[in-house]
């Protein structure tokens, strides 16, 4: 018990960090970014969002609390979810992709439809880390979740200023934004340790799917 309140007040700790580093870099990004970027630049920015929002509900089909959840065979589990996501996360992109004009002429503005499309790659970033997140988290190694998230928030912040700089306007925060994740992502790999076997269980899938996908209606209707 002892164990596990001190991983309790670890994780609580490495959390509150992480929410408070989070707040202080984007707060003072956005005020930098203020100064450079004109509004449209946001207003793009925001609008390619509610896409990407749309469509990464589908992103990991709510494996992750599948894993998370799970008292036996959890590496099996791991696995198997790390066979499927990558393949959701490329037909996810592919889909945004091919639907961006479309998404864009339907929200009023056309020039929206490129920052839809290079954006859109995060889902395929995403969907390689939901795995290594999820054994994060059952595992309550916090302090990897910190560490690799801030050091993209940093990454994040210095992409976006030199590109702002030099006038890349909203595309300096889109490959801001993929390149936080292009690299939190791969550092969570890294610390985490976790070597996958690269195997697929269709059964254990079917089970995971049958809690999993209470998950993700709920997701779906927030």
């Amino acid at each position: 018990m002892s164990d596990l309140k001190q991983r309790t007040y670890s994780g609580l700790r490495w959390t509150f960090l992480n929410a408070f580093g989070e707040k202080v870099l984007s707060f003072g990004t956005t005020m930098i970014l203020a100064r450079i970027l004109d509004p449209e630049h946001f207003g793009l920015y925001a609008l390619a969002f509610i896409a990407i929002d749309s469509f990464g509900i589908f992103k990991n089909l709510g494996m992750d609390a599948a894993i998370i959840q799970r008292k036996d065979r959890v590496e099996e589990a791991a696995d198997t979810a790390l066979m499927v996501l990558p393949i959701v996360g490329l037909l996810l992109f592919g889909l945004l992709y091919l639907c961006a004009p479309s998404i864009a002429n339907w929200m009023g503005n056309p020039e929206v439809g490129g920052p839809i499309q290079g954006l859109g790659f995060v889902l395929v970033l995403m969907s390689l880390g939901n795995v290594p997140q999820a054994l994060i988290q059952r595992q309550m190694k916090f302090s990897i979740r910190t560490t690799a998230n801030l050091t993209g928030m940093v990454a994040y912040a210095l992409i976006a200023v030199i590109l702002s700089v030099w006038g890349f306007g909203v595309w300096s925060l889109v490959y801001a934004y993929l390149t936080r994740w292009a690299i939190s992502i791969p550092m969570q790999w890294v610390m985490l340790g976790w070597k996958p076997k690269w195997k697929f269980d269709a059964s254990l899938f079917k089970e995971m799917f049958r809690f999993s996908k209470y998950v993700l209606a709920a997701w779906t209707i927030g």
